[in-house]
């Protein structure tokens, strides 16, 4: 868990071949806050798998110019602007994961992006 509340929990830049496994990251205390989950920007191969992404009041996933992203088995939660939001990234895959108890604003925002799946 993240405090302050205004940060992202983590952030990666200009960065690639990134695994993130079996964690739960959010913010705390619980309510409104304007940090975000898990933010990428410019980057491209990675993994997120078994993880709880708990907005705690803001986003749980961001994706700014980023390529071959796989997000599965994993839970966003709690986010209460959106679930996720991808800029002008290409090959994102989010794969048997559930988005629970978001709420407010668009809850998927998709910009200027290429072959983003979604499976159940």
């Amino acid at each position: 868990m993240v405090n302050p509340r205004y940060a992202n929990a983590m952030t990666f830049r200009n960065s690639s071949q990134i695994r993130i496994v079996g964690l739960e990251l959010g913010h705390t205390p619980q309510g409104s806050c304007v940090g975000g989950v898990i933010k990428l920007v410019d980057s491209t191969d990675v993994e997120i798998e078994n993880c709880v992404l708990d907005g705690s009041g803001h986003e749980g996933l961001t994706l700014e110019n980023c390529q071959e992203v796989d997000f599965r088995d994993s839970t966003i939660r709690n986010c209460t602007y959106s679930i996720l939001t991808f800029i002008n990234s290409t090959s994102v895959e989010l794969r048997n994961s559930v988005f629970r108890a978001n709420q407010e604003f668009d809850m998927v925002n998709i910009r200027d992006c290429g072959e983003i799946d979604f499976y159940a």
